[in-house]
């Protein structure tokens, strides 16, 4: 196949239209040049998890760099909303903002509606460097200097395949990660949301998290079902939002968390869920998403090996894991079984781990030198956001 000036295309098939998978091609439409071709696969039979969900800046900036997205006029499509921050309700005696910093802002969308609305944007501005395949993945398979997909039957050859198709079969190649929360009831109301952050409100049982829509609130109930049972979760859920459990919607969701030991082979790179799933911690996994096809574009340009984009996506995950035990290892205002079994399993995780001493040691390297502000040590976040959590959770790691 041939483009620009008789060039040979290569060609990069996205498995998947879920968050990860827009991110990944409005990432490769924007950075790469036009003897590539990106190539979205996906199913349209198969529904998507319809909660409204949260995002980052990196996200909104990928869509108005890949398709001129209008952080203002284009919500509406998205049934969206503003973003400037998380709040944390009910985590200690007064509500604790976590802010978008620099004066960028993020966005909450409507799951189902994301793929209509972005895809021929995509289509209309990069025209033959973005083609659309619908039908069912049966296979995927990695050889020495190309990849094979098989869609309904039909083979055709990549050169490189981002899979984002989501929930692995098997996860015998995966490590297992022991997190406080395994189960989320969900809940709609059917009236606008008229905040603009992501709420992280704590009960007895958990947290819950709060997302609004120009169209509805959706609200998740995260809980352990190994401490809580469902029943009593549904009832402490009713109390919190206000809605008879009769009258609850029937949406629940159970998981575990977890990440993959190896995410690339050189021809073949798991993201988003098949990849990686932690609870939805301050949207923590659009971070590592993005992280993930920044790391495909370094090895694709020869900047990175694939040593090194497993090491990284390793690297990475512990991050975020430990990130989330931050959060948790000081409890809330609830001294129930949950919270102290949870106090015990986050401290000991992050003693265990190695990223909290890393950023505590970087911190006092910069208040030594007088330097305030940096973007590394990171974890996860920048050092301006971790001196807000760190100040406001009462923790004082970072001075």
């Amino acid at each position: 196949m041939f483009g620009l000036r008789g060039i040979t295309l290569k060609k990069i098939a996205v498995i998947g239209v879920g968050s990860a998978g827009i991110l990944c091609i409005s990432h490769l439409l924007t950075y790469l040049t036009r003897d590539y071709q990106v190539v979205s696969i996906h199913n349209p039979m198969i529904d998507i998890v319809g909660i409204g969900e949260s995002t980052n800046p990196k996200f909104v900036e990928s869509l108005v760099k890949s398709c001129n997205f209008n952080v203002l006029l284009d919500l509406q499509d998205l049934d969206g909303t503003h973003k400037f921050g998380t709040m944390f309700k009910k985590w200690r005696e007064h509500d604790i903002m976590n802010p978008l910093i620099g004066g960028t802002c993020a966005i909450h969308f409507n799951t189902h509606k994301l793929k209509e609305f972005i895809l021929p944007k995509l289509q209309e501005m990069h025209g033959d460097k973005f083609k659309q395949v619908a039908g069912n993945v049966t296979r995927v398979e990695s050889f020495n200097n190309y990849a094979e997909v098989e869609v309904d039957g039909v083979i055709e050859k990549y050169d490189y395949v981002i899979d984002c198709r989501g929930f692995p079969k098997d996860y015998t190649d995966y490590n297992i990660c022991d997190l406080p929360v395994n189960r989320c009831a969900v809940h709609n109301i059917m009236t606008p949301g008229d905040w603009k952050y992501t709420g992280h409100r704590a009960h007895k049982n958990g947290w819950m998290f709060e997302i609004p829509l120009s169209s509805r609130k959706s609200y998740g109930y995260l809980y352990n079902d190994s401490i809580t049972t469902k029943e009593e979760a549904l009832e402490d859920f009713s109390q919190e939002i206000g809605v008879p459990v009769e009258n609850l919607d029937n949406i629940e969701y159970k998981f575990q968390s977890y990440y993959a030991n190896k995410i690339f082979d050189g021809r073949v790179m798991k993201n988003g869920n098949s990849a990686i799933f932690f609870e939805p911690m301050a949207a923590n996994s659009l971070w590592i998403y993005g992280k993930l096809i920044a790391l495909f574009m370094d090895y694709v340009y020869g900047n990175m090996s694939v040593e090194q984009i497993n090491y990284n996506f390793t690297d990475a995950a512990k991050q975020v894991e430990e990130i989330i035990c931050y959060f948790y290892h000081g409890g809330s205002n609830y001294d129930t079984k949950f919270w102290r079994i949870t106090k015990e399993l986050t401290n000991k995780k992050l003693q265990a781990g190695k990223n909290l001493q890393r950023c505590i040691d970087g911190f006092k390297f910069n208040n030594h030198i007088g330097v305030y502000s940096v973007e590394e040590p990171s974890f996860t976040f920048s050092a301006t956001n971790l001196r807000t959590i760190d100040k406001e959770f009462g923790y004082n790691y970072f001075g």
